[in-house]
């Protein structure tokens, strides 16, 4: 096998530690996502994970039977807690749909990206957290990154900004746009990690190797933490 790339696994760290930030912030704190707080830097970290995603997808062969049930199994892990508390799937169940599209479509993956042009139509977005229309578009942003270069990932990531800030197709006042801010830096961080695959940041490249475990543990962590918090 390939060695691995110290730097993507510090990028994956420091999303995990922004959703780390993210979820203590709303669960124990009860801070909205708003442009004054600190929720608003911690959107980088969705954009993170899916861009990884994609980045990777077509090139790991492996990804069609290991990692897939890895997404699965830590799916059901985290939305035994999640979906009680939230009533929606987490990330992880839009996550894992992306997989599974872009793996059957191969080579075609980067046109995941139009999906954002049904944001607005999505008939299951009241299910997820995270809708798929948004998630299969940020995969389909790795995939672009990954096949076509950095130049073209630009241009995509422009466009995904420019309909985001038209506010045709994401309402001004969701905060899904905020993530969507945030698709054209993930994918310059993600290219800097392609180009310089030797930095690395001790501790979040360690964090990075283990992206599931340590994403289903924090989950039952924080839920329990919150229930204390709140005396339930």
């Amino acid at each position: 096998m390939p060695p691995r790339n110290a730097a993507l696994d510090t990028l994956r760290g420091l999303a995990i530690v922004l959703m780390l930030v993210d979820h203590a912030a709303a669960y124990w704190f009860d801070v909205r996502i708003e442009l004054t707080s600190v929720r608003l830097i911690t959107r980088l970290s969705m954009p993170l994970f899916c861009l990884l995603l994609g980045y990777f997808l077509p090139s790991d062969r492996r990804f069609r039977v290991v990692r897939l049930l890895q997404i699965l199994a830590a799916a059901v892990a985290v939305n035994l807690v999640y979906w009680p508390l939230n009533h929606q799937l987490e990330i992880l169940a839009s996550l894992l749909l992306a997989a599974v599209v872009g793996t059957a479509m191969g080579r075609a993956a980067p046109l995941m990206l139009a999906s954002i042009l049904f944001y607005r139509l999505d008939p299951v977005s009241r299910w997820f957290d995270y809708q798929p229309t948004l998630v299969f578009a940020l995969v389909g942003q790795g995939a672009m990154l990954r096949r076509f270069g950095i130049g073209p990932a630009i241009a995509s990531g422009l466009a995904l900004l420019g309909i985001t800030i038209s506010g045709q197709w994401i309402r001004p006042t969701d905060t899904h746009r905020f993530v969507v801010w945030f698709s054209l830096p993930a994918t310059i961080l993600v290219d800097l990690g392609r180009r310089f695959s030797d930095f690395r940041v001790i501790g979040l490249d360690w964090l990075g190797r283990h992206p599931l475990s340590i994403y289903v543990a924090h989950f039952y962590i924080i839920a329990a933490i919150a229930r204390a918090l709140g005396g339930n």
